[in-house]
């Protein structure tokens, strides 16, 4: 998994200021330890957090290791499976992207293998599988050529608000093996808790049909990051089972849809960033009235970062996510264009890209926000 951060995007970011007061309130997230973390009995490995299992045996692997990605607080973790020959590796990551949309994580997962395989890659089959004892639970994605000469199989779900990546390569002699491990690992899984498996859509992108080439006006009213700040908390694909604290259920809709097109890819630096954005038509009422929706998203790593777009009631706000955190950046009159997107991201507009407000995100459900103090008139990033 690539672990892509942009260093002129992180400077702009670092721009943002909290009052004193905010700053006296926050609190560092949560730090767990391996024994939080990872049960290890009945022959299963258990990430506790999300109450997600799997034999410590599958196919032509054996448990290996589990750790944490994020300094062990919980966020982005994995398990990883070797054959006896070390031949084989399979790796499991369970992560909390403030968006765990398994199309997305498969479209960018794809473009990365095809990145590091420098051309070899060549894309076997995609198709949605059952996985969990739920039918198209799962994205499955199958390789040759990876990384020149390896056989390479990707499978991803949305368990809760969870992202699961199955990752199993080795070499083409030994495809067999692999795709029994694959096989394996989406029969054996297991959900204990109230985390559960949500169905597996695979993205069908092709381009769009204009360029969003039309730069977008600044939207000044203060309130908007507040709002785009109360939206975060809640799962961007839907809550379908929410309740309120009366008990009532919350009709929380998802605002990331299925359907997108690639508008173009950012090359800046050395990064190329997708940029899709969402398929169907404008509302009438300019979005007023009308459900939260995404409309275009900046893929930056298949890590979950990703710069979003979203349409709230006539205007149309930045936010930018990593796991376990999203940042409410500007807001526009109509949804900006890819150049000003690229600017954005490069930090030529380091403006655009100053923090309005944060949400953080804990594997527990819980979420903190914080908005940040206008900066002073003589205050650059």
């Amino acid at each position: 998994m690539l672990r892509v951060l942009l260093i002129a995007l992180a400077l702009a970011f670092g721009a943002g200021r909290a009052t004193a007061q905010q700053q006296e309130q926050q609190r560092g997230p949560r730090t767990y330890s391996q024994a939080q973390l990872w049960d290890r009995s009945h022959d299963r490995i258990t990430f506790s957090l999300a109450r997600i299992s799997l034999p410590q045996r599958l196919g032509a692997v054996t448990f290996s290791e589990s750790g944490s990605l994020d300094q062990d607080h919980g966020l982005d973790n994995t398990i990883q499976f070797r054959s006896d020959d070390h031949s084989i590796l399979a790796s499991v990551y369970i992560y909390y992207p403030p968006i765990a949309h398994p199309g997305l994580a498969a479209f960018m997962t794809d473009r990365a293998l095809e990145t590091v395989s420098n051309g070899s890659l060549r894309r076997l089959g995609a198709r949605a599988v059952p996985a969990g004892g739920i039918d198209n639970g799962a994205i499955r994605m199958t390789y040759a050529g990876y990384h020149g000469d390896l056989a390479s199989s990707a499978a991803f779900m949305k368990v809760g608000r969870w992202l699961v990546k199955f990752r199993v390569s080795g070499p083409e002699a030994r495809r067999a093996d692999i795709e029994a491990t694959m096989d394996a690992l989406l029969s054996s899984i297991r959900f204990e808790g109230t985390a559960q498996p949500r169905l597996a859509t695979p993205l069908n992108i092709g381009g769009c049909d204009a360029a969003s080439n039309t730069n977008a006006r600044p939207f000044t009213e203060p309130t908007a990051a507040f709002g785009a700040a109360l939206i975060l908390p809640f799962d961007p694909m839907g809550e379908p089972g929410a309740t309120g604290r009366d008990g009532r259920p919350l009709n929380i809709l998802s605002r990331v849809g299925d359907a997108w097109c690639l508008s173009t890819v950012a090359r800046y630096g050395q990064s190329q960033t997708p940029i899709l954005r969402a398929v169907g038509p404008e509302r009438a009422d300019g979005g007023r009235n009308a459900p939260v929706r995404s409309v275009g998203l900046a893929l930056i790593s298949d890590s979950g970062i990703i710069l979003e777009i979203v349409q709230d009631q006539g205007h149309y706000t930045l936010i930018y996510h990593r796991i376990g955190e999203s940042m409410v950046l500007g807001s526009y009159v109509t949804p900006p264009s890819d150049e000003q997107l690229v600017n954005l991201l490069s930090g030529a507009d380091q403006e655009a890209g100053r923090i309005q407000a944060r949400v953080g995100l804990s594997p527990d459900g819980n979420s903190e926000i914080s908005l940040s103090a206008p900066p002073a008139n003589n205050q650059r990033p």
